[in-house]
Formats: C-alpha cells, structure tokens, sequence
C-alpha cells in the first residue's frame, strides 16, 4: 500500500499498530493520544478503502 500511497501510509500503519497494542492490549494510553493517532488512522482506512474500490472498478477512477 505504501508504493501505492506513499510513505504516509507506513507512519500511519505504526500509529494503528501503536494504538493497538498500548491502547488496547496494555491499556497504557490517554484518550488523548488516541485522539491525536485517529486523523492519520482514518486517512488510512479511507485511502484504502478508496483504492481497492478503485482496483475492483477502474472506470470509477
């Protein structure tokens, strides 16, 4: 995905991976360094979400 999107994705792939492991798993972060990984995460899912839609139908460019 990151060849597709760019380096932003490798970045925002670590803040999801950092969220859930110490968010989640270990329980060791405030709501606010939630709040500050979730534009970057959200961007994420979106861009991929767009991209596979892409990919399946290309005339949607």
């Amino acid at each position: 995905m990151s060849e597709k999107l760019g380096e932003w994705f490798t970045t925002a792939w670590d803040d999801a991976n950092y969220l859930h492991v110490w968010g989640f798993h270990e329980e060791k972060l405030d709501p606010e360094a939630v709040r500050t990984r979730l534009p970057y995460i959200e961007r994420m899912v979106n861009e991929t979400i767009r991209l596979v839609k892409t990919s399946q139908n290309p005339r949607n460019g």
